[in-house]
């Protein structure tokens, strides 16, 4: 089984547990494991000047995402896995840029965490985990 795994985190509870589920099956499979953050803010100067973010939410942005990275590679080395990548990637498309990193990187099971949203809150809210599922190109195992 030549698995390689893409989680995706954002450092909340419930990708929390994505991540140590995470570990746990890169652990058993010995394979390789990459956690992604997706930002949902990008640096665009271009921007509507209303809508841009001021440095210090970038800066605060950056020191929360590598955080997040942090703790994951944490969590993977106290398991003993050696094979750990981090990456970071700013979209305002969370789902889609998971499934494009997945696709663009040879990574062919993805992790996600979930709430378990449903019915209307899911409708309004939407759901990440729901999206890459949808659009993945490869299993999924959603987190709760």
């Amino acid at each position: 089984m030549d698995k390689q795994l893409l989680c995706a985190t954002d450092g909340s509870h419930v990708s929390q547990k994505a991540v140590n589920y995470a570990v746990g099956l890169a652990h058993r499979l010995q394979v390789p494991i990459t956690f992604l953050v997706v930002h949902p803010v990008e640096d665009d100067s271009s921007m509507d000047p209303v809508r841009s973010w001021d440095g210090n939410v970038i800066e605060a942005m950056d020191w929360q995402v590598h955080k997040d990275l942090a703790d994951a590679q944490s969590i993977a080395r106290e398991a003993g896995l050696t094979q750990v990548t981090l990456a970071a990637i700013g979209s305002h498309e969370v789902a889609e840029a998971i499934v494009k990193y997945a696709e663009g990187h040879g990574l062919d099971h993805i992790l996600v965490g979930s709430t378990g949203r449903s019915g209307v809150a899911k409708m309004m809210l939407g759901s990440v985990a729901s999206r890459v599922v949808t659009l993945a190109h490869c299993p999924v195992t959603v987190v709760r």
